[in-house]
């Protein structure tokens, strides 16, 4: 015959779940870890909005000599958008609200090389940036300030 033993379950080891301290302290923790965090985090959010809208100016500005050579006509960079010289490429700049001056101006040649290069200041979406076209094919170099 076999013997059966039996032994008294205590209601409390079998209890699931957390009790209300570690609750708040699990809280707490995750409260203190997301407010370390979130100032690293807004400075990543912005620079990567930054760097889209680098992006979306130097795909538009490395344009900018295809077009002189689509036009066929040489281009002096003072200031654009420029209202004489009326390209899908410059009404993108105006749709953009993007705005280039270059002092002193640059010169693009109608083969749309800039045989000189120059310096010029992009205005785009309340932010300014440098940059410098390259001879002989226009190619943007971006430079930052150090802040």
């Amino acid at each position: 015959m076999p013997i059966s033993v039996t032994c008294p379950v205590n209601n409390k080891s079998s209890q699931s779940g957390f009790t209300l301290l570690e609750l708040i302290v699990v809280l707490l923790i995750t409260g203190m870890v997301t407010a370390l965090a979130w100032p690293a985090l807004q400075r990543m959010g912005g620079s990567m909005q930054r760097s889209l809208e680098l992006s979306e100016a130097e795909l538009l500005m490395n344009g900018l000599a295809l077009s002189v050579r689509d036009q066929g006509q040489p281009l002096l960079v003072k200031q654009l958008p420029d209202p004489n010289y009326t390209t899908a490429w410059m009404q993108q700049l105006h749709e953009l609200n993007i705005q280039v001056q270059a002092d002193p101006p640059v010169f693009i040649s109608a083969s749309g090389f800039c045989p000189f290069g120059g310096e010029i200041v992009i205005e785009l979406k309340g932010r300014t940036y440098s940059a410098y076209l390259a001879p002989p094919a226009c190619q943007l170099q971006w430079s930052f300030p150090d802040a």
